[in-house]
């Protein structure tokens, strides 16, 4: 296939056009890193003595990936629809959907528990679902990672004084020199 790169564009077009940002590492970087963004936006990380062609190259010889890439990120902005919080809808919990039932009263529960397959929701606090889903599911996941951690302390050899959930939401995780585990 013929290259048709355009000079005054940064980026290389074969066929379809395909745009990336070079960003430089004043570092002591000596690899090529490309990067595909949730956003779409195509990176590649170079070494301050890359040239504009060894870009050009390795960009060509990866486009096929980077392709696969950006189909798949298409298909999750596609995909991704917002909840709702109707009755019926499904929410994900560990591996399986459980749809959601608006109930009229607690029967002493939470506003918010999983119960017989269902996930029950008291109509009174509806306005505040999304925030009573992050806590439910924020407290389930202390404790099964609090479990996890647990189990693999001694495999590891580690020994975290700490586990703390944060809002990373596209980071699975990390130990911490401090000894602090992130999730």
């Amino acid at each position: 296939m013929m290259d048709n790169r355009n000079p005054s564009l940064p980026g290389i077009t074969l066929g379809e056009p395909l745009r990336y940002q070079i960003l430089r590492s004043k570092r002591r970087r000596r690899t090529l890193v490309l990067c595909v963004e949730r956003s779409g936006k195509v990176l590649v990380r170079a070494p301050v003595r890359a040239t504009q062609e060894a870009i050009h190259v390795f960009v060509r010889e990866k486009r096929h990936w980077i392709e696969k890439k950006l189909s798949q990120v298409r298909q999750e902005q596609i995909q991704h629809k917002p909840k709702a919080f109707l009755p019926g809808e499904k929410f994900l919990y560990l591996g399986k959907l459980y749809p959601l039932r608006i109930t009229n009263s607690t029967d002493g529960h939470p506003p918010l528990h999983l119960k017989e397959g269902e996930f029950h929701l008291t109509e009174s606090v509806r306005e505040k679902a999304k925030d009573l889903f992050v806590g439910w599911y924020r407290k389930e996941a202390g404790t099964i990672i609090h479990q996890r951690v647990g189990l693999y302390r001694d495999t590891l050899h580690v020994c975290p004084t700490a586990e703390r959930i944060t809002s990373a939401r596209f980071q699975w995780g990390g130990l911490l020199c401090k000894r602090h585990f992130d999730v």
